[in-house]
């Protein structure tokens, strides 16, 4: 007893163990490269009780791997990815990383599932600012308005722990004006 034969793949190779296709006879299918195998590779000739030997699975397909790839999601601001490709096929994963001074805020790997179409299994994390304002010792400064003849002074009073960005708008102090400071980590 024997099966008949299922037939060839687009964008394969197979190997048949015995060409007859006797009961017990096995094919393994092989895609090309760029294409990805949907279904079982391996196919075995089996006798059921009554009727017809058949196959163990149906016949698979070799799909591009460009339409089951995941696009690459893109960069968080402020961040990067370990080994940047433009195409992920479902399996493989992608990892993010945060410059000097931001903190990841969400998965640090993502991975890319197959489906139709195929997708991540997260959102794009983001990259939050470490940086926060902090006091210092205040400076007074001092300066002058030669038209006007006044004497201006004003506080500085803080300021981020590494990074240039905290802002903290000066109080000025003069005979008829006084201005209120607001700070900021920018």
């Amino acid at each position: 007893m024997y099966c008949t034969d299922p037939g060839e793949v687009d964008h394969s190779t197979r190997l048949i163990s015995d060409p007859v296709l006797l009961v017990g006879t096995t094919i393994q299918y092989t895609c090309n490269p760029g294409f990805v195998l949907e279904g079982s590779s391996l196919l075995t000739c089996y006798s059921r009780e009554t009727g017809t030997p058949i196959w163990t699975s149906r016949l698979p397909h070799c799909v591009s791997e460009e339409s089951l790839a995941c696009d690459n999601p893109g960069l968080p601001e402020n961040g990067y990815q370990i080994l940047y490709k433009r195409l992920y096929l479902p399996g493989e994963s992608l990892t993010f990383m945060c410059y000097e001074g931001f903190e990841l805020m969400g998965e640090v790997t993502i991975r890319c599932i197959l489906g139709q179409p195929s997708h991540w299994n997260g959102p794009l994390p983001v990259c939050k600012g470490t940086e926060t304002c902090s006091p210092r010792r205040d400076q007074e400064q001092e300066m002058s308005n030669r038209w006007k003849g006044e004497i201006w002074r004003w506080l500085s009073s803080s300021q981020c722990s590494s990074s240039p960005y905290c802002w903290e708008e000066p109080t000025f102090t003069s005979p008829d004006v006084a201005i209120t400071p607001t700070s900021a980590c920018l």
